[in-house]
């Protein structure tokens, strides 16, 4: 725009008010292009700030992203050791259990089979047929049970 700018001749150089023209206008635009540069410079200090202050909640938002995943991971590890040791408890229970029911079961039969003698004896005696005794079922149901709660603790 300046460069295309001409100035007329007039005696002794340019015309004087031409120039002063020139001279206003290019202050005004001088003026104004200050303005855009003044405001747009305070737009990129905001925008900064505003960067700055995103920036910082990011850091922020991580932090407790990272915090929020290791106390959950801390957590779960202790639940994993307190399910772990009670279920170590509850099988030692269980097999002592176990323990008592196949002990009892060892009596039951060694009674069972003292009454059978007896009951052979008295039926050989008496001429009669002895009883069947449906101990030797109920004793299978009991072992089908143990099997189940040994698949149970297989899964």
């Amino acid at each position: 725009m300046i460069e295309n700018w001409r100035f007329d001749s007039a005696f002794r150089g340019y015309d004087k008010k031409q120039v002063d023209e020139y001279l206003s206008k290019l202050a005004g635009d001088h003026d104004e292009l200050e303005k855009k540069y003044d405001e747009l410079m305070r737009q990129k200090a905001l925008m900064d700030t505003e960067r700055d202050k995103i920036a910082k909640i990011f850091v922020k938002a991580q932090e407790q992203a990272d915090s929020i995943v290791s106390d959950a991971e801390k957590d779960a590890l202790i639940r994993k050791k307190n399910i772990e040791a009670e279920t170590a408890q509850n099988k030692a229970v269980l097999d002592k259990l176990k323990a008592e029911v196949m002990g009892f079961r060892n009596r039951i039969i060694g009674l069972v089979d003292g009454l059978d003698i007896k009951g052979r004896q008295t039926a050989q005696i008496s001429g009669s047929q002895p009883k069947e005794n449906n101990i030797d079922m109920d004793f299978e149901k009991i072992d089908e049970d143990f099997k189940i709660d040994e698949d149970f603790e297989n899964i």
